[in-house]
Formats: C-alpha cells, sequence, structure tokens
C-alpha cells in the first residue's frame, strides 16, 4: 500500500479460489481500460484508503512515530535494552 500511495496508484483486492483471481484480473482490465479515454473519468473508480507508513515495535506491536532500530538486523523497537530481541545484538549505549 506504500507503494500505491507514493506513485498515485491504484491496489484492488482481487478474490479468491480456484479460477477468481483470473476473472477478478479479467474484470478489472475491461471495466477499467476498455472504456474510451472519454469515458474513464466518468468511471467510478475504488476508494482511496488511507496508509499508516509507521513502523511497529517488534516487542510491543505498537505503531511508533519514533522508535530505535537495531543496525544489525534492522528491528524496530519502542524501548530500550542492552540486547536485541531478535538477533541477539549487544547494543553499546553511551552516556
Amino acid at each position: 500500500m506504500e507503494s500505491v500511495e507514493s506513485t498515485d496508484g491504484m491496489a484492488l483486492k482481487l478474490g479468491s479460489g480456484p479460477g477468481a483471481l483470473t476473472i477478478s484480473l479479467l474484470q478489472t482490465v475491461l471495466t477499467l481500460f476498455s472504456p474510451s479515454a472519454a469515458m474513464r473519468p466518468l468511471i467510478a473508480m475504488p476508494k482511496e484508503r488511507a496508509t499508516d507508513a509507521r513502523p511497529s515495535s517488534f516487542d510491543t506491536g505498537k505503531r511508533l512515530s519514533v522508535g530505535l532500530v537495531c543496525t544489525v538486523c534492522l528491528a524496530v523497537f519502542e524501548s530500550p535494552s542492552k540486547r536485541c530481541a531478535i538477533c541477539g545484538t549487544r547494543f553499546e549505549v553511551g552516556d
């Protein structure tokens, strides 16, 4: 969703089950791209949803605005610790 938002693109959730992907993809292509260029603005496009691009903390699962990142595995944490809970890297905490 982040790439869709940053490129002003569009994402659609396709159906599930045998053959559903082919049917959903065909329906989407025919609905959005078959009409002439003059008719496309008149077609009701899917509504955009807001995307929350904030990372989730590995230890609490909360969305963070500010967090601490392990320099080895890039895990994001809410609170400081002496060791990364994911890869075990020891952190050297300065004064």
